[in-house]
């Protein structure tokens, strides 16, 4: 919104009001930035201090925002009491190993057997 009610998205888009593809155009600008993505649609014309510190900070505060909820909400769960529960299923001993070896070379031949049979017919 500082960028739209300042001026400088509009001196980019080359309008003097603010139009339905200009807010879109910011908004994507701010919206990749805060993914961490790098696309935009301004491409080198937004390569200005404004835009740079700009987009710097909602690079900044997009990445480092969510990671320090993530370790809160991780925080919060070291307060609580740990209630002793049978497990249902062992994860001790050679069973449960045997088991997870299968279940991983079967997942994981059941996703590229269909690539290995249609290998050689896409030529």
């Amino acid at each position: 919104m500082i960028s739209l009610s300042t001026g400088n998205a509009q001196s980019i888009i080359g309008e003097k009001k603010v139009t339905p593809l200009g807010f879109t155009q910011t908004l994507y600008e701010y919206t990749s930035s805060a993914a961490n993505n790098g696309s935009d649609y301004f491409g080198t014309s937004a390569n200005t201090p404004f835009w740079n510190w700009s987009t710097g900070l909602v690079m900044f505060l997009g990445r480092y925002i969510p990671l320090g909820l993530m370790l809160e909400i991780a925080g919060s769960f070291t307060l609580k009491d740990r209630k002793e529960v049978q497990e249902p299923i062992k994860t001790q001993g050679p069973l449960f190993i045997a088991v997870l070896v299968i279940m991983t070379f079967l997942l994981t031949v059941l996703s590229f057997f269909p690539f290995l049979i249609l290998g050689p017919f896409s030529l």
